[in-house]
């Protein structure tokens, strides 16, 4: 039995280094990394956090500070996602001429000025002047710029590992909205609508206490178009604050940001690398069968290198527009990009759906005093464990396949919601979604960078995060539309029916995907550690006897050896 418990724990041990080894590798490579990638990650925080926060809050806020309808509301919260993937569009261009280092600069600029705006004003036309102007134009230079400084401040050999930690800092950001959205409600209590009749304020609810959303409803007062707004500290305001906050230690952050470049530079070789090499060498063979034919060969690792890393500045293009948009058009990977991102427009509904349904869905089906934050809290811890997990373990598979399968996944979650109408589904439901999108989300970044033309990023990322913004327009229109129809705030239910069409119409994704494989997955890989040209040089040493590289397994180059005859 002691022989027994000896073996157990030593295998336990043994797992536990093979999940941990491919972890501790990914932070190692990262090691030596210039300040502005470190830079990059605490501004996708304060920006996140910052964006995050409010589009949480963002329906409600609109219906209880500015009286806005549920349809208004979804259309407009709609309509700020669809203008930040239109003025994405034009930024892109921008992003490529003034580089990372001012684009940064400005978007925070942009955003903190908006933001404050948004919390001072009580004027209407002061609101969506931000919302569909200001604010936008701030939010298209935040992750596209974040995303191109992450390429550009590391190399092929550590990419895939610091997207995927890129990624898990945004989910940090958006974890600790979820819970200050909570927290902030805990302060100053879930507030109603405040309704006013002949612009004489009639009565400024606040339900908190109220033991069911039906006693909240039966409170309300009705208010006509000759209304006026009395600006307020609620915990929407005092939550617009915080993000207020993280924009402004934001601005100071873009000041160490410096427009360069990570290249590899120079090889060195460790004595405990060396004597694995000389290990595996004298071990290592094997047949491959290649048709009819039967080839041998030998298959040697070369000895492992390790690079070191070189910065230097880079000049962002002179191009014209006019250039930059024509070669652009012509790249048939950007055509294969513009298929992939608008497939998953269907699926990232969903996401905007969690935003601007779920919260109102909650507080109507189960009480004003339902923690909509701690719910919501869950997707981006799920992501924040899974994602360096799933990148570690499928960094050889290809970012398509992972993007494909996830979105099967996060579709699948929507319709426990459309069979169940209780938190431990709305808890069921957001847990898989996180597992889909930990899956699929961080590779898109993954493949768009990998596709992406060196001085060009900034146009593909800007295409690329579009499906996140775009994705609230429909999402919008379609929230408002179902919760009075499905789930109002008085009257009968139907909120299975609500969740069923939300996830019948987010199944596009992943079908159309499918459908256009065979175009988006022949895309050219000539950003890989194995370039075409190189692949072509290694073929010609092949046919003139010399060796050729074959592939890249886990860090080791193998050559194959022509048969001697």
């Amino acid at each position: 039995s002691i022989s027994c418990m000896a073996m157990m724990k030593h295998s336990s041990m043994i797992s536990l280094r093979m999940i941990s080894r491919p972890l501790v590798e990914g932070f190692r490579s990262l090691q030596g990394s210039p300040s502005e990638l470190w830079n990059c990650y605490l501004l996708k925080f304060l920006q996140s956090y910052s964006y995050y926060s409010f589009s949480l809050i963002c329906v409600m806020f609109l219906s209880s500070d500015f009286h806005y309808s549920d349809m208004q509301a979804g259309t407009i919260y709609g309509f700020w996602g669809g203008l930040v993937t239109f003025w994405g569009f034009i930024a892109g261009y921008l992003i490529d001429r003034i580089g990372v280092s001012y684009s940064l600069k400005l978007g925070c600029a942009l955003t903190l000025i908006s933001r404050v705006w948004v919390f001072l004003t009580i004027n209407k036309t002061a609101l969506l002047f931000n919302l569909c102007f200001l604010l936008p134009m701030g939010n298209c230079l935040g992750l596209p710029v974040l995303a191109t400084g992450i390429r550009r401040y590391t190399h092929s050999n550590n990419r895939s590992f610091a997207f995927a930690i890129f990624y898990v800092v945004m989910n940090l950001a958006v974890l600790c909205s979820g819970l200050a959205f909570d927290l902030c409600t805990l302060i100053y209590g879930a507030p109603h609508r405040a309704v006013i009749m002949s612009s004489q304020v009639v009565e400024d609810l606040n339900v908190s206490s109220q033991p069911s959303i039906e006693a909240a409803a039966s409170t309300a007062t009705f208010y006509n178009a000759d209304e006026t707004i009395v600006w307020r500290f609620s915990s929407f305001r005092l939550l617009l604050l915080t993000g207020i906050i993280a924009n402004i230690i934001a601005c100071f952050v873009t000041l160490g940001v410096r427009e360069i470049k990570v290249e590899l530079d120079g090889r060195q070789e460790s004595k405990s690398d060396e004597s694995k090499f000389n290990d595996q060498e004298e071990s290592m063979s094997s047949l491959i069968f290649s048709g009819a034919e039967t080839t041998q060969s030998v298959i040697i690792p070369q000895s492992p290198q390790k690079k070191t890393q070189k910065v230097t500045s880079f000049t962002p293009t002179s191009s014209s527009g006019l250039q930059i948009f024509c070669e652009t058009l012509r790249a048939t990977n950007f055509w294969r990009l513009v298929i992939v991102c608008f497939s998953t427009v269907s699926v990232r509904m969903i996401f905007r759906h969690v935003e601007a349904t779920l919260p109102k869905y909650l507080e109507r089906e189960f009480g004003p005093s339902t923690p909509k934050g701690t719910i919501y809290a869950i997707n981006p811890f799920v992501v924040m464990i899974l994602t360096p997990l799933i990148t570690a373990y499928t960094t050889d598979v290809d970012p398509l396949l992972m993007i494909n399968y996830g979105c099967y996944v996060s579709v699948f979650s929507v319709f426990i919601l459309a069979v169940s109408t209780s938190i431990p589904a709305c808890i069921l439901f957001i847990s898989l979604l996180s597992v889909g999108e930990a899956t699929w989300s961080p590779r898109l970044y993954d493949f768009t960078m990998l596709i992406s033309q060196e001085g060009r990023e900034g146009t593909y990322m800007a295409l690329a995060s579009s499906p996140v913004f775009l994705a609230k327009l429909p999402a919008g229109l379609l929230s408002g539309f179902l919760l009075q129809t499905y789930c109002p705030e008085t009257g009968p239910r139907h909120s299975k029916a609500m969740w069923l069409i939300i996830g019948l119409s987010s199944t596009i994704s992943p079908i159309l995907l499918t459908i256009c494989w065979k175009f988006i997955s022949s895309y050219d890989r000539g950003n890989n550690n194995i370039s075409r040209t190189n692949y072509s040089a290694a073929t010609d040493n092949y046919n003139n006897g010399k060796g050729a590289i074959l592939m890249d397994l886990d860090g080791k180059k193998y050559l194959e050896l022509p048969t001697l005859s």
